[in-house]
């Protein structure tokens, strides 16, 4: 009978070590089935997040490319715009200076103008004077020979 309890005992025993063990091994499956699920969270948090950040550096990629863009227009403008003001500028220079050139003409065209007609006075006004000392002359020759012809 020790015989009997004790393999009774030892089969106890048995029984609840298999059972401790299927205990132990259903809890390390449930723990195996938690990890690999952590694991597809895991990755699909990672796939996810990847995708966020590759649509950022895109939107960041093409805002960049815009504000570019948007920078070249503006200095293609400006540039654009310089070159309308010189050639405008350059237009006006040439517009003045031909002004310029003209009013120059003009003022040395009325000098000469000026300066022949004071000339053209001063000759008549030597013929005058010769006309009127010929008169005189002959005036006085005329009153010293007491001629009345005269």
């Amino acid at each position: 009978a020790a015989q009997a309890k004790l393999r009774r005992s030892m089969e106890i025993t048995k029984e609840n070590r298999e059972l401790q063990i299927m205990s132990l091994q259903e809890k390390l499956r449930e723990h195996l089935a938690k990890v690999q699920e952590v694991c597809r969270n895991s990755e699909s948090m990672s796939k996810e997040l990847e995708e966020r950040l590759i649509q950022k550096y895109e939107a960041y990629e093409e805002n960049r490319n815009n504000q570019l863009q948007s920078v070249v227009k503006r200095l293609q403008d400006h540039a654009k715009h310089i070159e309308e003001v010189c050639k405008a500028s350059e237009t006006m220079s040439k517009t003045s200076e031909e002004k310029i050139i003209q009013k120059m003409e003009n003022a040395l065209k009325n000098r000469e103008e000026h300066f022949k007609a004071l000339q053209e006075r001063l000759k008549d006004h030597e013929r005058k004077i010769e006309e009127v000392r010929k008169n005189k002359m002959t005036m006085s020759n005329c009153s010293m020979e007491g001629s009345v012809s005269c």
